[in-house]
């Protein structure tokens, strides 16, 4: 099979739906078994401010978005600066007529009025959905194959509102049907071999995934781009398996309070970005200097300081591996696709436990916040280890006596892990250095 590859963008204003539309686009993509990349590029505020989703759309599995656009759909003018560079020579544009003025794209254009199209019986159309049938048409893609998914996220909005977005997506489609007949199926998708469906996950959805799988059940953070969506994650699901996440005033109390369920007997973990981690630097020390198993995610992002939060670098390695004082001894390990990000952070629990240390998983921006084709994920090559962790059947100590907790004996220099009220498990654990009772 040729491998074959197609790449769709739509600028716009953050708030008009871009992301939804790319959501959409790109889970009925997934359904129909291709392999997707899709990547949202957004700024640091709430509404306002351009924004974009791109999708790479292939036939063979991809790991990053492409540099080029053959479909770039134009929802504000500033798309015709930031976005129409990377349109190909064989590429459509589509975008307002108005914003065309004194222009001349060197690509086939499809020029409309959006305001005009949004016009339906006293209504009016949102403006991504009419995009996403416009998208349908040019790709030859039925629309009856969208409107499950159309459904599954209006839907609960009651059907007034999904008869609204019914009525976007068929207008839109139409629109290129009855006034640029020439351009219907202009791109056809790439042939696929025994197509199956796929799953499309947010790297973030990946790691906090595989910290439930692994037997998280507590989770405490500071909110902070781009590991915001972990957060958000494990407040929905976590609560079901018995777990939960407490949102903390900041970085450091999030990295202690882990600290200290972890030291309870939780699998317990935080997540956060460079400056963060920078916060937590004394508190990873600790659970070193403790021997405490502690997991840390960090999304790396654009530096130093609060530097550039929607943006992404690759240069926390050297504060991962280095930033706390002192001789530590920590674990870092970094996950290079979405589906390496379940089965890392599911590892980095057991590597914690059974090495009584801090695992640091080092993601990025790209990563956590890009969404990817997964095709299934193998729960049954997962194994839990909890490491040298003592309940029960310890020998009875006596007053003033205290059981060995940093036994410098211990096979493998790994000394036995109590909880707090294991019966003769008595023992002392701070921030100082210690003998073998604390």
């Amino acid at each position: 099979m040729k491998k074959q590859e197609l790449s769709w963008k739509a600028g716009g204003q953050q708030g008009e739906g871009l992301e939804s539309l790319g959501e959409i686009f790109a889970a009925a993509l997934c359904s129909l078994g291709y392999d997707v990349y899709g990547y949202r590029q957004f700024s640091s505020r709430i509404k306002g401010g351009h924004t974009s989703y791109k999708l790479r759309i292939a036939n063979h599995p991809v790991a990053t978005i492409a540099s080029s656009c053959n479909l770039l759909i134009a929802m504000d003018p500033d798309t015709l600066e930031v976005d129409a560079p990377e349109l190909t020579a064989e590429g459509i544009l589509v975008t307002d007529a108005a914003w065309l003025e004194g222009k001349k794209p060197k690509v086939r254009t499809v020029a409309l009025s959006w305001n005009e199209l949004s016009k339906a019986d006293g209504t009016t159309l949102p403006k991504n959905i009419l995009a996403l049938g416009i998208t349908a048409a040019l790709l030859g893609i039925d629309t009856a194959k969208l409107l499950p998914l159309l459904e599954k996220q209006y839907g609960r909005k009651g059907a007034e509102v999904m008869e609204t977005n019914r009525l976007a997506l068929e207008t839109g489609y139409e629109y290129i049907k009855n006034n640029y007949y020439d351009l219907l199926a202009a791109f056809t998708m790439p042939e696929l071999e025994n197509p199956q469906p796929k799953l499309f996950m947010l790297g973030n959805e990946a790691v906090a995934l595989g910290a439930l799988t692994s037997g998280a059940k507590f989770m405490s953070a500071y909110p902070i781009t781009p590991s915001s969506e972990i957060m958000e994650y494990m407040v929905k699901y976590a609560p079901a398996e018995g777990g939960v996440m407490l949102q903390t005033e900041d970085e450091i109390s999030a990295c202690t309070m882990a600290i200290g369920a972890a030291h309870a007997g939780a699998r317990a973990f935080t997540a956060t970005a460079g400056p963060g981690l920078s916060l937590m630097a004394e508190a990873i020390g600790l659970a070193e200097m403790t021997e405490t198993p502690l997991v840390v995610i960090d999304t790396q992002r654009g530096g130093p300081s609060t530097g550039l939060p929607t943006k992404h670098e690759q240069s926390d390695l050297m504060a991962a591996i280095y930033n706390t004082h002192g001789d530590t001894a920590k674990i870092v390990i970094s996950p290079s696709s979405i589906e390496e990000s379940f089965y890392d952070t599911f590892e980095a629990f057991n590597l914690a436990e059974e090495y009584q240390c801090p695992v640091i998983v080092l993601s990025d921006l790209q990563l956590s916040l890009g969404k990817q084709s997964v095709t299934s994920l193998d729960y049954g090559k997962l194994q839990v280890r909890r490491g040298k962790l003592v309940k029960d059947g310890l020998p009875e100590i006596k007053s003033p006596e205290y059981f060995k907790r940093y036994d410098l004996e211990a096979e493998g220099s790994i000394s036995m892990r109590v909880l707090p009220g294991t019966p003769n498990g008595i023992s002392l654990g701070t921030g100082l250095e210690h003998d073998e009772v604390g």
